[in-house]
């Protein structure tokens, strides 16, 4: 019986959804632009965040120490400088490796080449590469290495200020977030009003049939549930033309972001292949809920008068 009762449920809510079809329609194209928007500002929120970390892996504090400082002293400041809270790696690079290094990246310019050719001693002294564990400890490490008391044995300090680049992107974070949050919640609103007008005017088309329902006995959930059932189609439905919309979309755009950052370094399409049952999953509870308030909220306004 319950099986039975079950599958009428099942029945009535999709003689309910081709009964009003251009609404239904329109219903679930609002969900399904909802849906697209979430995944959209989801999707940017990946490409931002892995955008920040591939620019914190750059970023590197230089220091040059002059010419004349013994290396044990540079390398007693390394060991120093390993036990600071912040500081991720310190690494040594004698005078000699510096002066290559050099030579390396001015190899093409013959001038540099030849100034130093000229030269009978290395003009060089010791560097230390200082990398933190994240962009804001940069501040702490640039005070220290600023101490007076320092100045005697450092040259110059180097830091390339990716910290700017990267406040850029995460106020453009930010501000995508608010944008695709306003957007979003316009379209939940969107979606709810829909929904609710939908299902008011199937309960008006089936106004009699509902009366006779309930003369012969018909239980209040049986009248019901069909309505709400409804609204888990219209959830159902979004989420798939979701899907379907998602994944070529991502595929489209996956040749950009591999000549942006490096093919194999971030591939969306796969992310979201790993992560269906979640992502999908929760943007399909998110859309149940819409469309089962609506339904709710409809069905207890108009049955029940």
């Amino acid at each position: 019986m319950l099986f039975v009762s079950f599958y009428r449920v099942i029945k009535f809510a999709w003689q309910n959804f081709f009964r009003n079809f251009w609404l239904a329609i329109v219903t679930t194209t609002i969900m399904t632009m909802s849906l697209f928007v979430v995944t959209v500002l989801f999707s940017l929120n990946i490409v931002i965040d892995h955008a920040i970390n591939t620019l914190h892996k750059q970023v590197d504090v230089s220091v040059y120490f002059k010419q004349e400082i013994d290396p044990q002293v540079v390398i007693d400041f390394k060991d120093e400088l390993k036990k600071i809270k912040g500081v991720k790696e310190v690494v040594y690079i004698p005078k000699d490796q510096a002066l290559e290094q050099f030579k390396e990246k001015y190899k093409d310019n013959k001038i540099i080449l030849e100034s130093l050719n000229e030269l009978s001693n290395n003009p060089l002294g010791d560097t230390l590469i200082i990398q933190a564990e994240s962009i804001d400890d940069y501040n702490k490490i640039l005070n220290i290495l600023s101490q007076p008391e320092l100045s005697p044995y450092i040259q110059d300090k180097d830091f390339q200020d990716y910290n700017i680049i990267i406040n850029k992107i995460s106020d453009i974070s930010r501000t995508i977030n608010n944008i695709g949050l306003a957007l979003s919640v316009i379209f939940f609103i969107i979606a709810v009003l829909v929904s609710f007008n939908t299902i008011r005017i199937a309960i008006y088309t089936y106004r009699d049939e509902l009366k006779i329902m309930r003369l012969v006995g018909a239980s209040k959930f049986f009248i019901e549930a069909p309505f709400l059932v409804e609204g888990i189609i219209y959830a159902v439905l979004a989420t798939l033309i979701n899907i379907a919309l998602t994944f070529p979309v991502l595929n489209a755009i996956q040749p950009f972001l591999g000549s942006f950052f490096g093919e194999g370094t971030l591939n969306l399409s796969l992310y979201f292949k790993e992560n269906f049952v979640t992502i999908f999953g929760l943007e399909l509870l998110g859309a149940m809920l819409v469309g089962i308030v609506s339904s709710w909220v409809a069905v207890r306004r108009y049955i029940n008068r």
